[in-house]
């Protein structure tokens, strides 16, 4: 069995460029957890999404705001957490996207909870087994 590593947060700006950071520092954290292969895979893809989102839509184009990435492993699952503080679900993004990320969220994960701030910005909550 592979020892718990400390939870992780990190921040990081709202740039496209931010989502190849983000899954290489959970990409680590998971490995480190003792999760590989196709699970690790759906772990990847969905913290993508959820980073690819707040960097899309959550701040207007002129704007930049954090994007923070908790992790999590403990008592079997893996908690993943991506938050930021823009505009919120309902927000005037001008950035339309296709609306399948929180579809596939949901899917590959173990769940997954979206949560809107009283001020506009969006928790993503996804809860991934290990050992699955």
């Amino acid at each position: 069995m592979s020892p718990v590593p400390a939870p992780l947060d990190c921040s990081y700006p709202s740039d496209v460029s931010s989502v190849g950071l983000a899954r290489a520092a959970v990409d680590k954290f998971a490995l480190a957890a003792g999760l590989s292969g196709e699970r690790l895979d759906d772990i990847r893809l969905c913290v993508s999404e959820a980073v690819g989102n707040a960097a899309v839509h959550a701040y207007p184009a002129d704007e930049i705001g954090p994007i923070r990435v908790g992790l999590l492993a403990s008592d079997g699952e893996l908690l993943v957490h991506v938050s930021d503080d823009g505009c919120g679900l309902q927000g005037a993004s001008q950035n339309a996207g296709l609306g399948l990320g929180l579809p596939l969220m949901s899917q590959l994960s173990d769940g997954l909870v979206v949560r809107e701030h009283g001020f506009g910005g969006v928790e993503v909550h996804l809860r991934f087994d290990i050992g699955v």
